[in-house]
């Protein structure tokens, strides 16, 4: 550390400055990365809440479309019971109930 005192006026500043842009340099990057952390933080709630959200609606809706299919194969299979052909009762009521909500089934 002694050296340091034998250096010249100029040479004094210009580690001085050195160091002091590496000091502001290094508490950027620091602020920098918490306000990063901070807004990972933030986004990372609301894709749990939209993701819960999600899982809700997929839930409803696979029940939803469980149920329809259900109800479509036991009239599928009551249509086939009742006519004289069942192979194509059975078929002529899956078609009229897909084709209900589903335009591309018909």
């Amino acid at each position: 550390m002694i050296w340091f005192l034998a250096l010249p006026r100029w040479a004094k500043g210009a580690i001085g400055g050195v160091v002091l842009l590496l000091a502001l340099w290094a508490a950027k990057a620091l602020y920098d990365r918490s306000v990063v952390s901070e807004h990972e933080t933030k986004i990372q709630a609301q894709v749990q809440t939209k993701a819960a959200a999600a899982n809700a609606n997929a839930a409803g809706a696979v029940s939803d479309t469980r149920n329809a299919v259900q109800k479509g194969n036991d009239d599928a299979r009551k249509a086939a019971n009742a006519g004289t052909d069942p192979l194509r009762d059975g078929f002529n009521s899956l078609r009229t109930e897909a084709g209900k909500d589903r335009p591309a089934a018909r």
